[in-house]
């Protein structure tokens, strides 16, 4: 078996695993099928592209330029990626103090109807260990309500909480947000009008805390993770989507968020 075989085996693989998630199409998926789609087509007729990059580059100084210039692109995409998912490892992993009073402020997802998603779930039963754990801390259901939902997804949140054994008069609610960023600001005004504890957790999916850590930081929140897991078959499309909001962040929306 030649390597390349090997290759196209990964690579079709990989296209299978974004496929999970079809009908429902995002960026995350919509990029991943499109990158192994290429790389397939690239594999299979490996020897014509070869040959394609081999003319290209001596032809003239201005083929072999771009040559140079697309390679040392990939190159740095591989670093930053590379960075990125380094970061995202180190923030879903960042621990509190869980001897302090904590808030615990649980990021919203989409709700069916009334009830919240497995997502959304997964997320909840992730704070609402942490809450177990630490009678000293409180919690911040926070989300608010899309065109498609009945409810708001922090009341969907308090609801499953409730059910779920934990005291009302340990959940608040900010139901007006429609952003992560939205979710940090509203929720630190109720930590600031109710006195709530300064140390603060974000219930989230592990591959989110990143971007939830950073957008926390420019708020003058100190944060730490309380990191769900995602569902393994769902991981790859997320992680691709979420490399992209972080892009999209770091260039568009960093210094609006700070001003």
């Amino acid at each position: 078996m030649e390597i390349r075989h090997i290759f196209l085996m990964l690579e079709c693989y990989w296209f299978t695993i974004f496929c999970v998630p079809l009908p429902v199409l995002c960026a995350g998926n919509a990029l991943g099928l499109f990158v192994c789609a290429a790389l397939v087509i690239i594999t299979i007729f490996w020897n014509s592209f070869a040959e394609l990059v081999s003319t290209v580059f001596t032809s003239s100084f201005i083929g072999a330029a771009a040559i140079i210039l697309i390679s040392l692109l990939i190159i740095a995409l591989a670093i930053y990626l590379f960075v990125l998912n380094t970061k995202m490892l180190i923030a879903a992993h960042k621990k509190a103090d869980t001897d302090k009073p904590t808030t615990v402020i649980i990021l919203g997802c989409r709700v069916k109807g009334t009830r919240p998603t497995r997502m959304l779930r997964r997320r909840l039963d992730a704070g609402l260990k942490a809450l177990n754990d630490n009678p000293q801390s409180i919690c911040i259901a926070s989300g608010g309500k899309g065109e498609d939902e009945k409810i708001s997804e922090a009341q969907a949140m308090k609801t499953y909480l409730i059910e779920k054994g934990l005291d009302e008069s340990r959940i608040y609610l900010e139901d007006q947000s429609c952003s992560t960023y939205q979710n940090l600001k509203l929720s630190k005004v109720i930590i600031e009008k109710y006195n709530l504890p300064k140390q603060v957790c974000i219930a989230t999916d592990g591959f989110h805390q990143y971007r939830a850590s950073i957008m926390a930081k420019s708020l003058g929140i100190n944060s730490a993770a309380i990191s769900a897991p995602t569902e393994p078959r769902y991981e790859p499309t997320y992680r691709v989507r979420e490399w992209l909001a972080l892009t999209y962040f770091f260039i568009f929306q960093k210094s609006a968020n700070n001003q």
